[in-house]
């Protein structure tokens, strides 16, 4: 019987070490109800709750909102609440496991990176700079897609680099090109270079498999949402990635959205400078082989669309799997380094060396410090969520299920209540949706299409109308406010009411509500409730 290597499981250790005291921190937070650092992970939840209680897929009462991003990890989790019931746990242990897959896959493909203890290390680094506990705590699909996107890195890299790949490299590659866009969209940006490097080599036969499998779930997907009267791709991407290329204020803002995400990015910009010295040290030495250069290469052209095509930031989700991806392939290249270092001693203690060392840690300084900082905001970004959105969903949930809500923020309130939605962003509206893509949206439209839908309740952070006009007829009527604000879009959450009539109802609903609210939300009332 083969002997378990203990040592081998320290990453895997720290790991659940990790996810246990921030877990333990944010429950601390919220009075042991399982939170998620964003409102994002609610509505996948929604999707899942709705798809399995009443078979619609919808974040409302709607009978079909095309509003995830991630079709594949709301499907995941539609069959745990299936399994296990509905429970605010289940998205959190998703993503628990999806990050241990993901560390378990870079040990594997490390395995071979010298001695144990640098393997170790070097796996243990891409726990800490991704980083995976935080990355598996949001309850969404971002550990998953880290974990596909390496698959496919790795995959692919060896398809490319050999002429008569194995049939277990043959087959399953399109399998892993078939899942990767429906667990997050950006997944195409690797896929494009896959495919073009197939063609390349003119590898027709190939090219097309992965072209095919690339396109299968997606178009399933699309083709249901088109016969439900919405767009090929989701609301949740389109809204996002809008912009007017016949403006010059658009078409400016697309030719210089990558340096601009770039230098905003200090740790992408130090991750993509590390991996390309790295990549020229190992090759001018003569250690790399035709399978890394594909993956630098791939990994080069994926990390350039995402730049010019996608977002960053948003609580370290959206660049996450660049980090995770880049993190990777730059451990395998110190290991080689290394191993170039241990073999000649006259290169250990040289100058070059010196200097070599002294630029990686300044490359690598903004990834340690991005990492530093999604660990000590986890738990007061939960926080956040449990004290504005939490908080709305079960005053709305309490006082207006089965009604019509206008909101910004829709997860949670749909999560935890039974609502029809206004969702003036536009990821559960048509109209809304298709307004924002126009550039024709308004805070008119919202409020005539709000009064055909009988709707009793706005509740909307207020700079919506520092830079819109408040219709003329909505009456605010209440504020909350939360503290020490890292995630929310804004710290106050303002109610409305659609006509004065509608204002000492909901004043009074608010004063009802006003002591279950945690002691660190203030609550302000503007409307008088009746005598």
């Amino acid at each position: 019987m083969k002997k378990i290597n203990l040592l081998a499981l320290l990453p895997l250790f720290l790991y659940i070490l990790l996810s246990i005291a921030l877990l333990t921190q944010a429950l601390n937070h919220t009075g042991g109800q399982p939170g998620y650092p964003v409102d994002d992970a609610f509505i996948h939840m929604a999707i899942a709750r709705h798809f399995v209680q009443d078979g619609r897929w919808s974040v409302d009462l709607s009978p079909f909102t095309s509003a995830t991003s991630s079709p594949l990890w709301t499907l995941l989790l539609a069959a745990a609440f299936h399994l296990f019931g509905v429970r605010d746990w289940a998205a959190l242990l998703l993503s628990l496991l999806s990050g241990a897959a993901a560390l378990l896959l870079a040990q594997r493909l490390l395995a071979k990176s010298g001695r144990r203890m640098i393997r170790l290390t070097l796996v243990v680094l891409i726990l800490i700079f991704t980083p995976l506990p935080v990355l598996g705590l949001t309850g969404m699909e971002h550990a998953l897609h880290s974990l596909l996107t390496a698959a496919v890195l790795w995959t692919g890299s060896l398809v490319l680099a050999e002429n008569s790949p194995s049939s277990s490299l043959r087959w399953g590659l399109p399998v892993l090109c078939a899942l990767l866009p429906v667990t997050r969209y950006e997944g195409l940006f690797l896929l494009f270079w896959l495919i073009a490097g197939l063609l390349f080599q003119r590898r027709w036969r190939d090219a097309l498999a992965a072209g095919l499998a690339s396109a299968s779930l997606m178009t399933v997907y699309g083709l249901i949402s088109v016969a439900n009267g919405w767009a090929f791709f989701p609301n949740s991407v389109l809204v996002k990635s809008q912009i007017n290329l016949f403006s010059v204020t658009g078409l400016t803002q697309f030719l210089t959205q990558g340096v601009y995400n770039l230098l905003d990015s200090p740790a992408l910009l130090g991750l993509i400078i590390a991996v390309w010295l790295a990549f020229a040290l190992a090759e001018s030495g003569g250690l790399t082989s035709p399978p890394l250069r594909w993956r630098v290469a791939l990994f080069s052209g994926m990390f350039a669309l995402h730049l010019q095509l996608a977002r960053t930031g948003w609580f370290f989700r959206y660049e996450a799997y660049l980090i995770f991806a880049g993190a990777l392939i730059l451990m395998e290249l110190t290991a080689l380094l290394l191993k170039r270092l241990e073999s000649e001693r006259r290169l250990r203690f040289t100058p070059a060396v010196a200097a070599a060392l002294g630029v990686a840690l300044l490359l690598l300084l903004p990834i340690a410090y991005r990492a530093g900082n999604a660990l000590s905001a986890y738990p007061l970004a939960v926080r956040n969520i449990h004290e504005q959105q939490v908080q709305m969903a079960r005053f709305v949930s309490r006082f207006y299920n089965g009604q019509t809500i206008v909101a910004n923020d829709i997860g949670a309130i749909s999560y935890y209540a039974n609502i029809e939605l206004v969702d003036v962003v536009g990821l559960a509206n048509l109209e809304t949706g298709r307004w924002w893509r126009e550039g024709s949206w308004s805070t008119a439209k919202v409020d005539r299409l709000a009064r055909e839908q009988a709707a009793s309740l706005a509740v909307l952070f207020p700079e919506w109308f520092d830079l819109y006009p408040q219709p003329p007829d909505w009456v605010e009527v209440g504020r909350w406010r939360i503290a020490d604000n890292i995630v929310c879009t804004s710290d106050t959450v303002a109610f409305y009411a659609l006509s004065p009539a509608q204002a000492d109802e909901i004043a009074q609903n608010l004063r009802a509500f006003s002591s279950e609210l945690p002691q660190t939300v203030q609550q302000q009332l503007n409307a008088p409730t009746a005598p």
